[in-house]
């Protein structure tokens, strides 16, 4: 029977040589990998936002805590809600996914879904549109 002893200082050197191309690896996956995404840039409006509109007085205008939700084949893959200015990008893998927007209240709870499809290293752009009902 053989049996083969390492010194330590064997040991340090054939780790180092496992260690560097593994680490290398890593690092230069990342990058491919973030590069693989595509993103969704969710837009959302409301209005009109008072009873008349005028030149000076803009009838719509962003919609602030909008609820969205981002499936693909059933399953939930994403979540936000949009900032002050109605507006939330989403940075996602490439594929088809179903973008639903709500807003509102329990009572007053409007939402809306659209298909869209993600490419690597685009973005794809989904504009919501709310009545507020004001007339």
């Amino acid at each position: 029977m053989f049996h083969a002893f390492l010194t330590r200082e064997e040991e340090t050197v054939d780790m180092r040589r496992l260690f560097l191309p593994l680490a290398l690896s890593v690092l230069l996956a990342g990058p491919a990998h973030a590069a693989n995404k595509g993103a969704i840039d969710i837009a959302s409006t409301l209005g009109p936002i008072t009873p008349v509109c005028a030149a000076e007085i803009p009838c719509n205008g962003p919609a602030e805590g909008v609820r969205i939700v981002v499936v693909q084949r059933g399953l939930t893959v994403a979540r936000a809600i949009t900032n002050q200015r109605g507006r939330v990008r989403i940075s996602i893998v490439p594929g088809r996914y179903l973008v639903t927007a709500s807003y509102g209240a329990c009572s007053r709870l409007r939402a809306e879904s659209v298909s869209v499809r993600v490419t690597s290293g685009r973005i794809s752009h989904v504009r919501f549109a709310f009545d507020t009902g004001i007339r």
